[in-house]
């Protein structure tokens, strides 16, 4: 448990309020939806790649994060 708590608060969560951030600034830029959750996108990301990584049924590629990506953004990104 100590060691999960601090990769957590070492390496995860600093990158995980690093990428929010980076959206909150995209949506305040007009980029984004006004009524997007940065934190539930981020989520969203991360646990499918997790998801894939701990399940290992397919291969986590490039492909596959871009994918994961551009559809994740589908309806977020204004017109």
């Amino acid at each position: 448990p100590d060691i999960l708590k601090q990769l957590f608060e070492q390496h995860m969560r600093p990158r995980r309020e690093a990428a929010i951030d980076r959206f909150r600034r995209a949506m305040n830029a007009g980029e984004f939806v006004t009524d997007m959750n940065p934190e539930l996108f981020v989520d969203s990301i991360i646990g499918a790649i997790y998801y894939r990584m701990l399940l290992k049924f397919e291969p986590l590629t490039e492909e596959y994060g871009d994918q994961l990506v551009d559809q994740a953004l589908r309806g977020l990104v204004k017109k």
